[in-house]
């Protein structure tokens, strides 16, 4: 039992660490359970430029963030750091495009006055 408990440490210290690029990349925490895990093919996590170039990878975790991230400002943001991100390996050119604002139409009620006569 107390070499699991190293173990898992061991773990711990390794899947924080390679979190923490993450949260210095500016990634909104609903976002940060989507990275690595869509299929990433061949790319091991470390390589962001063939992440980013392997579309079943972007797809999947841009579909992640939207399912994830409700809130419009924290989609636009993980997509925001993710192109950074994908800017600084080298890679320029988009495969999902910017998250767009959506209005939803709402009803408006309007009071009903009734008169009794």
């Amino acid at each position: 039992m107390h070499s699991f408990g190293k173990l898992l440490l061991f773990l711990l210290t390794v899947i924080l660490g390679l979190l923490q690029p993450c949260f210095a990349q500016g990634f909104p925490e609903c976002s940060i359970a989507c990275l690595g895990k869509s299929d990433r093919g061949s790319c091991s996590l470390q390589d962001n430029k063939c992440l980013c170039t392997y579309r079943p990878y972007v797809e999947g975790t841009f579909a992640c963030f939207k399912s994830s991230c409700p809130n419009a400002s924290d989609l636009k943001s993980a997509y925001d750091s993710s192109t950074a991100l994908c800017n600084q390996a080298g890679v320029t050119e988009t495969i999902i495009a910017p998250p767009k604002r959506t209005l939803i139409p709402t009803r408006r009620a309007y009071p009903i006055v009734v008169k009794w006569i």
